[in-house]
């Protein structure tokens, strides 16, 4: 039973998941079900395939919400994507989460200087997870109403 949820503008959003690892993804997908998300989850192990999915998604007339996204993919990081998705006049409002292993406060602060919009240490906690979540859409939400 869920017992903390979603705000209704959220819960079907489309979502892009950074993540290499299966078992994360899984583990993301269940805590956005957990907290009454309904909506599509996209997910990518690298960052040249997210790349493929933003272009294939907005070539089809879509556009992706959110991305959550780890630090370190095999390919690059969490942290290169978030900054040209930010140069990027189409996608620059996309909101970012970073959810990751690494607690170095200096990568924190990197993320955030990056473009993120919050950030969030593995494991999740639903509770916590949600409330990021929130703050994330919140913030995008007052940047571009």
């Amino acid at each position: 039973m869920t017992i903390i949820s979603l705000p209704n503008e959220m819960k079907y959003l489309q979502i892009l998941h950074l993540e290499d690892m299966s078992f994360y993804q899984s583990i993301v997908a269940q805590s956005l079900y957990n907290v009454g998300f309904v909506g599509e989850i996209l997910t990518s192990k690298s960052l040249k395939e997210a790349e493929t999915v933003i272009k294939d998604t907005y070539k089809k007339g879509q556009k992706i919400d959110l991305i959550i996204t780890d630090c370190f993919l095999p390919d690059g990081t969490g942290l290169e994507l978030t900054k040209k998705i930010r140069l990027n006049k189409v996608l620059m409002n996309i909101h970012i989460l970073m959810l990751t292993t690494d607690t170095n406060v200096s990568k924190v602060i990197e993320a955030f200087e990056a473009g993120i919009d919050n950030y969030l240490f593995k494991p999740i906690d639903d509770k916590l997870f949600l409330e990021k979540l929130v703050l994330v859409w919140q913030k995008r939400q007052k940047i571009n109403p």
